[in-house]
């Protein structure tokens, strides 16, 4: 089992899962946080299998889009941000 699905299966054990209930924004910050990672996750496994392919350049390409929709969408994630919040 990988590390991501052991912390996944731990993270909706029931009497864990019972206390998030009462925390919705907690858990869709974790919600959203999850699918950042995993998506993250997948744009770098798709990097790297360019860069093993010995396809450098495309792999350079690929990282720095990626790197660019990434701060593109922090920079409009952080702009939406309520005012007077800490993340």
């Amino acid at each position: 089992m990988r590390p991501k699905d052991v912390l996944r299966n731990s993270a909706v054990e029931k009497p864990v899962a019972e206390e998030w209930q009462s925390k919705p924004a907690e858990l869709e910050r974790v919600a959203r946080f999850t699918a950042l990672l995993e998506a993250s996750e997948y744009r770098f496994d798709e990097v790297e299998r360019l860069r093993q392919q010995g396809k450098r350049g495309l792999a350079v390409q690929a990282l720095s889009k990626f790197s660019e929709e990434e701060i593109d969408g922090l920079s409009s994630r952080s702009s939406t941000r309520p005012s007077g919040r800490n993340a």
